[in-house]
């Protein structure tokens, strides 16, 4: 009896070395292990295109062998990623800042981070931002008509361009398809003022024509265009 159970001892006392042995060498030869601290999604809500928005993403290294960030893959070139360093000890925290610049949009946008790292078990993270960009909206006049029929007369009209958008605004260029048509454009507390002059009447061909204003302007960095058809009947 008493041998049997100091074979059964013996047995247990080898079973719980092989397994403590295991464990050890399980442990000791364990990949790096990226976890985030938080959620791998953030939200900005809303803002005006041409904004930036940042936020940081905090990880830890949870496994046993340094955690190499390799790359990290944006989803478009509106989009920035940085670790804030390369290598990572065990049970060392970092951090991942993504940031934002604001495309033109007419709906949500839903941008992924790619992050590559040595953890050969899970070696790609996704990190996700998302929200909605505000549009620089201007509102205008289909168009604008000239009825001439008087040469000594000075022919002008006002345009006003509005705008719902707060934000730096600049005037980049503008451009009449004719020279008889002279736009002179100014930033005014509602968006964008033309005033639109015809000259040289003498040169205009009689009847009816469509002539074009290119209007280019940018509001926070984002360049738009507009296009003013001017009509102009000369009689």
């Amino acid at each position: 009896m008493k041998k049997s159970v100091r074979i059964l001892f013996f047995a247990v006392l080898v079973l719980v070395s092989v397994s403590v042995v295991t464990t050890y060498l399980l442990l000791k030869n364990a990949p790096p292990q990226l976890t985030f601290l938080d959620d791998q999604f953030f939200d900005w809500g809303s803002i005006n295109e041409g904004s930036s928005i940042t936020h940081d993403f905090q990880f830890k290294n949870t496994g046993k062998k340094p955690l190499h960030i390799e790359n990290l893959v944006t989803g478009c070139g509106c989009t920035k990623a940085k670790a804030s360093k390369e290598f990572f000890a065990p049970g060392e925290i970092g951090t991942i800042t993504v940031g934002y610049r604001a495309r033109p949009l007419k709906d949500k946008e839903m941008i992924s981070v790619g992050i590559i790292t040595n953890d050969k078990k899970q070696p790609l993270h996704k990190l996700m931002i998302s929200g909605f960009v505000k549009n620089s909206v201007f509102w205008y006049p289909e168009s604008i008509s000239f009825f001439i029929n008087d040469k000594s007369k000075e022919y002008k009209k006002e345009v006003q361009f509005l705008t719902d958008l707060t934000g730096e605004l600049h005037i980049n260029k503008v451009h009449s398809s004719i020279s008889n048509i002279l736009p002179v454009c100014n930033q005014n507390e509602k968006g964008i003022l033309c005033k639109v002059y015809v000259n040289d009447i003498d040169t205009l061909n009689l009847g009816g024509s469509t002539e074009n204003i290119e209007l280019t302007f940018s509001v926070n960095e984002i360049e738009r265009k507009v296009v003013l058809p001017v009509y102009l009947m000369v009689r």
